[in-house]
């Protein structure tokens, strides 16, 4: 611990290093324009170390516009960038930065690969974060690198892992930008589901806010908490009740609501000491009481207290500070509730959570009893991952990423889960703007157990096979079968013109976020089928809509022949399903197995000892089993294991005989 609080004061060092160094650089400039650029980068400096990032990268812009060789500015403008989330800018003068040899700079080989992390190039992150460690070691007798170092590796694994599984995305649950209603240019995060997970507050920072200030650090006004229900479309909720009250011309943000719904917890920035609290709005006779801040047990003095998250019963505070006695720079601490309001003393919730560097947004979810948080100390994808923590107490919890698509190569965090729907906000590529909001389901139909490779045909089965449920993506399973052909192809002509009206009212709906429309007539008919019968139009519409076409006659005659020329090499796959609850056979459940992009490639079940197999599948390709049909929650851990895995490669001598393939096996 005393290693690394040495390291962030060495780390702390580095700004007035810099500084230092461009005035020596200044030093050998002879115009007048390099005099300007120095009065640019010392108004810049100002800001920075006032933390007004987006303030201080206007400054570092002119003087660099001036100075276009300083390492210095380079780097200070890719600091700036860095922070208000910018990644590709900083990417790019982070770069430039690292070509200077003088040791102040030395960070900007560390926050390159970073960078490319954040942006998506895992293998080119991993070759720089080699360039990193490799340097910071050389430099080890000086111990000046040292939390860098342990987060270089952190990072680097995570590239590692991002590689292996960010393309296995769970469309399957359903993830979604929640959109435009919602999400705004600016950073919208933090959702507070309030009731039946279509009311919900969130933070933002878009024009309007109370007080109209602008906070440099990002360059939008200061964030106030807003309230939305979605009746046909998400609108704002009118503040009758004054719950408006909790916003002031400072930043507000990350609530959270008790179980009874009449006490809101949140943060709050306003105080004169420019540190952030937690704040409890009581609700009485159907008005918002002016907030209060709670006891100096949770509000420490002197450092930031903020993320509220509270257990069901309203027992139990979780929450974020960056207090002394911590692992890293933001953990994860909670306060016992000794009865009105009388917090007792933080609680660290110990180092299987909490690592050197951040923990923030936790989220307890009581029925499942597992701890959601964000973290970037944790392998992860990006920046902020969120990940799981699961366990008998807070201090021995196994904590897992919870993967793709709730996390991604940028920043992901603020995961809440309702009765159906869950939230997060990530300021992944494709938003609205910088944070948005996104929702999934909490509760899918598909899972994946076994991933399959020909090369690892030599591994251990335990390395063949995930260890945690996952999933699957919209491509993996939306794929016409056999099962739907026959099923559209026996409907009467006038049926199947209904069901072709329906589908594409649907895909319609799907595609423009408006509401269903159905004629009277077509609309008598959907509610006469079965259940059976609109499960499989549902199943026609996502087809459909996951791969961009408009007709389900189309769909079906993209259909693959069932029965293509065999190539001479082929595999052969087989295993036992296996319920890992009770250890005995999984019977007579449906295993489809997919190709690397998505297309089932052979439906099969297993038998009544949980057998199964696949026969005639291409060679030199990577398959995944799945599990259909069972329902499976966002939180659950695996259900089934494959035992006796066994892939076989068989070879074919084709002999032609009147332009007829015969296949021998040897």
């Amino acid at each position: 611990m005393k290693n690394i609080i040495i390291s962030i004061v060495k780390c702390a060092t580095y700004t007035l290093l810099l500084i230092l160094l461009y005035a020596s650089e200044m030093s050998a400039q002879q115009q007048q324009q390099q005099g300007n650029a120095a009065d640019f980068a010392h108004s810049g400096n100002a800001y920075f170390q006032k933390e007004q990032y987006f303030k201080a990268a206007a400054f570092y812009e002119r003087a660099l516009a001036l100075d276009k060789k300083s390492a210095y500015l380079h780097y200070q403008l890719a600091e700036c960038y860095r922070h208000f989330f910018a990644y590709e800018k900083a990417e790019a003068y982070y770069f430039e930065a690292r070509k200077s040899d003088h040791q102040s700079l030395a960070l900007a080989q560390y926050y390159y690969p970073l960078m490319q992390k954040l942006n998506g190039d895992f293998k080119a992150a991993i070759r720089n974060f080699d360039h990193f460690i490799q340097f910071a070691e050389m430099s080890a007798a000086s111990g000046e690198f040292d939390l860098l170092l342990q987060k270089a590796r952190i990072e680097k694994a995570g590239c590692a892992l991002a590689i292996d599984d960010i393309d296995n995305t769970s469309g399957d649950f359903k993830f979604r930008n929640i959109g435009a209603s919602v999400n705004s240019p600016y950073n919208d995060y933090a959702v507070t589901i309030l009731e039946n997970d279509s009311s919900i507050s969130f933070t933002s920072g878009r024009p309007g806010a109370t007080g109209g200030q602008i906070d440099n650090r990002l360059g939008e006004p200061y964030s106030d908490i807003y309230r939305y229900e979605k009746q046909k479309h998400w609108k704002q909720m009118k503040s009758d009740d004054h719950f408006d009250r909790i916003n002031t011309a400072f930043s507000e943000g990350t609530g959270m609501l008790n179980n009874a719904g009449d006490k809101f917890y949140f943060t709050s920035c306003k105080d004169k000491d420019a540190y952030c609290k937690i704040y409890l709005s009581k609700m009485v006779d159907g008005v918002w009481e002016e907030p209060v801040s709670l006891n100096d047990n949770v509000n420490i003095k002197g450092f930031d207290n903020k993320h509220p998250t509270l257990s069901r019963g309203g027992d139990t505070l979780i929450f974020v500070s960056n207090r002394p006695g911590g692992f890293g720079e933001n953990d994860l601490w909670m306060c016992l509730n000794n009865g009105n309001e009388d917090w007792g003393k933080a609680i660290n919730l110990g180092k299987n959570i909490n690592t050197p560097f951040n923990e923030v947004s936790p989220f307890y979810h009581e029925q499942d009893q597992v701890l959601f948080f964000s973290s970037e100390g944790h392998e992860g994808f990006g920046g902020l991952d969120i990940f799981l923590a699961s366990g008998n107490t807070f201090f021995d919890m196994e904590v897992y990423n919870l993967g793709a698509p709730f996390n991604s190569s940028y920043d992901d965090a603020y995961l809440v889960l309702g009765e159906t729907l869950g939230y997060l906000s990530s300021n992944r590529e494709g938003g609205a703007g910088r944070f948005d909001i996104y929702s999934f389901n909490i509760n899918a139909n598909e899972v994946v157990i076994a991933e399959i490779d020909q090369q690892n045909l030599h591994a251990s089965t335990d390395n063949l096979l995930k260890s945690r449920v996952r999933g699957l993506g919209e491509s993996t399973l939306y794929a016409i079968r056999e099962e739907d052909k026959f099923y559209y192809q026996q409907l009467p002509s006038s049926h199947k013109a209904r069901i072709d009206r329906i589908v594409a009212a649907k895909i319609d709906a799907l595609r423009t976020g408006a509401p269903l429309r159905l004629s009277r007539e077509d609309e008598a008919h959907y509610a006469t089928l079965s259940v059976r019968e609109k499960a499989q139009i549902e199943k026609l519409v996502q087809v459909l809509w996951a791969n961009n076409r408009q007709s389900i006659s189309e769909a079906i005659a993209a259909m693959p022949d069932e029965s293509p020329l065999m190539a001479n090499t082929s595999l052969y796959i087989s295993g036992n399903l296996i319920n890992i609850s009770d250890g005995k056979p999984a019977s007579f459940v449906t295993v489809p197995l997919v190709d690397e992009s998505g297309k089932v490639v052979k439906v099969t079940s297993t038998n009544e000892d949980g057998s199964f197999k696949y026969t005639n599948l291409p060679a030199n390709q990577k398959f995944k089993v799945l599990a259909e049909n069972t329902s499976t929650r966002f939180t659950d851990k695996v259900r089934y294991k494959i035992e006796d895995l066994n892939i076989e490669t068989v070879t074919k001598e084709i002999i032609s005989i009147n332009k007829e393939n015969i296949y021998f096996d040897y």
